[in-house]
């Protein structure tokens, strides 16, 4: 038999049971579309990922913090430790930062904010290609209540106001208000490797520093920013800095981490993807459960057809057929509404990332801006991807088609024609 005969009785087969042939087949449309959005959602995740920390960490930049991205492994660093890393070979410059949550008061508003302390000439030398002010300058010499704001479409002051910072101090000290006057903002950058610019503010190190010990308050810097003279010398200075704090803080290197980052990102791509797959692994054994059940039914038909002169493997063949047809009809239908999904969620899942997700954090008082704003995940399509998803459930339905094929090839043609 021919196969264009073949096809054409697969064709007729399916459709004389269209409602058995839509439930079969959209087992392997669910599982065809949930592989092809997680693909082309995985794919534009990276890719805004890939970007915003290509974009964040500068590749001459080493940041060192107290064992993870804010603090918390009981390393502390002191001044004495950035003057000793200044001296290590390959070292521009190297830079002490030391972070708080404040709140920021004017003209009736307030907003819950980081606040950083920083050298601020060491600071604007490690990421000069970043920092610009949109608004205002660094002051010349630097003012002890000089203030910096982060970028933001709304900022709580202007350049040459004096604001009102509350520091939280634990204990039984409460609460201290110092003053300070806004002397710059920063251009929008979002953030410089770990240290958020947006939406942040900036006083110099040691201002901060006095602050605390005038109140009995220890504190230290929990991350320090060294600039290296060549990008390719990021690791050598990395792994010194790592060996001179004996393992106990976390060094991250623009590059490895990035790498860290994008394998991170293909773990759970795949894991997800894998997810998908059992939809299709169930919709493979409704597959042969359907089949089954259509060989018992058309064992009549199988008996005439083999009286006719067909062969066994011109059976087996038919009813392979009809199990890649549902593959392939599948996969057509769930390839669109796949891609469909995966632009749905590219659309709703940055609008989740506001300002009240971000509420407490770095402030979500209304006057620091949306975190979410920058965040744009633009599905990819992968040909690739979706030609090997085709190909998936085209075996799947196969390999489970070809029990009941065999079975429906191996019957007696006599036997086959007295069944009732």
């Amino acid at each position: 038999m021919r196969k264009r005969s073949i096809i054409s009785l697969s064709f007729n087969a399916l459709s004389q049971r269209k409602t058995r042939t839509s439930l079969t087949t959209l087992g392997i449309v669910i599982g065809i579309m949930m592989i092809v959005a997680i693909s082309s959602l995985s794919g534009g995740f990276k890719t805004q990922i890939s970007n915003m920390l290509t974009s964040g960490f500068q590749a001459d930049v080493v940041t060192v913090s107290t064992g993870g991205l804010f603090g918390g492994s009981g390393v502390h660093f002191e001044q004495q430790d950035v003057q000793n890393i200044n001296n290590f070979s390959g070292v521009t410059v190297a830079t002490g930062l030391q972070q708080s949550q404040v709140k920021i008061f004017y003209g009736g508003r307030n907003v819950t904010a980081i606040l950083y302390g920083v050298n601020f000439t060491e600071f604007l030398n490690v990421y000069s290609s970043k920092l610009t002010f949109t608004n205002g300058s660094l002051p010349s010499p630097i003012n002890n209540n000089t203030l910096i704001l982060g970028f933001s479409d709304d900022p709580i002051a202007q350049v040459s106001q004096n604001v009102t910072i509350q520091f939280f101090i634990s204990g039984f000290i409460g609460n201290k208000n110092a003053t300070f006057e806004v002397e710059g903002i920063f251009d929008k950058v979002g953030f410089a490797g770990t240290t958020i610019i947006d939406h942040a503010a900036f006083i110099p190190l040691d201002t901060l520093q006095e602050f605390y010990e005038k109140n009995n308050v220890t504190t230290y810097m929990d991350t320090i920013l060294v600039k290296v003279d060549d990008p390719n010398l990021a690791n050598q200075v990395g792994d010194e800095i790592n060996s001179y704090f004996n393992g106990h803080a976390n060094v991250i290197v623009a590059s490895s981490f990035i790498n860290s980052m994008q394998t991170i990102l293909n773990f759970v791509t795949v894991f997800l993807l894998a997810i998908g797959s059992i939809a299709l692994l169930v919709a493979g054994i409704s597959i042969m459960n359907i089949m089954l059940v259509s060989v018992m039914e058309r064992t009549r038909e199988i008996g005439i057809l083999k009286a006719l002169g067909a062969r066994n493997r011109t059976v087996l063949t038919q009813f392979l057929t009809e199990s890649a047809l549902i593959g392939l009809l599948g996969s057509l239908i769930g390839i669109p509404l796949g891609l469909g999904v995966a632009l749905l969620l590219g659309n709703l899942l940055p609008g989740m990332f506001s300002s009240q997700t971000f509420g407490g954090f770095i402030g979500g008082g209304g006057g620091f801006g949306d975190m979410g704003q920058g965040l744009v995940i633009t599905p990819v399509i992968d040909p690739i991807s979706i030609a090997m998803a085709i190909v998936f459930a085209l075996v799947i339905t196969v390999v489970f088609g070809l029990y009941p094929a065999r079975k429906a090839s191996k019957l007696d043609p006599v036997t086959a024609l007295r069944y009732e």
